[in-house]
């Protein structure tokens, strides 16, 4: 429901967070809770999965949002890449990789 993104945002003064989840109820629960915890012109969540974020070509607002090459300084992914078939987490950690900033951190838990 969007509580790791609305707390990064809030330790992180300044960053900009996008959240995506396969689920609706809990991106509109993420946008709630955002609003109410103040952050919600920090954080942006969208609808999608892992493979949403690796698509190759799509001009959908969801996928757009993470097109930018460098676009990021940091990025974690939790308990998501573990959902997709073995050749989309791949594609998936490259493309990570490509929207990160030279230097930027990747933290991974999808234990």
């Amino acid at each position: 429901e969007g509580q790791l993104a609305i707390d990064l945002a809030k330790h992180f003064s300044g960053a900009t967070c996008v959240g995506c989840d396969p689920s609706g109820v809990c991106i509109q629960q993420g946008k709630a809770r955002a609003t109410d915890e103040g952050v919600n012109d920090s954080v942006t969540f969208f609808h999608g999965t892992v493979q949403d974020l690796v698509a190759s070509s799509s001009s959908s607002s969801t996928t757009a949002v993470v097109k930018n090459r460098s676009s990021f300084s940091a990025a974690w992914s939790e308990a998501a890449l573990c959902h997709a078939p073995p050749v989309d987490r791949a594609k998936a950690i490259r493309a990570i990789a490509d929207q990160l900033q030279d230097g930027g951190m990747f933290v991974l838990n999808d234990a």
